[in-house]
């Protein structure tokens, strides 16, 4: 892997700047390998 790799453009307005309410409703991607899972 090489650092470029990992640049890559992330707009600011996706970023969240507070949690969720209720933050039993977030979210979050795990990725094993090859076999995403949520």
């Amino acid at each position: 892997m090489r650092l470029e790799d990992l640049d890559y453009h992330l707009p600011p307005e996706l970023i969240a700047q507070r949690p969720l309410e209720p933050r039993d409703a977030a979210r979050l991607l795990v990725c094993r390998g090859a076999t995403p899972a949520a």
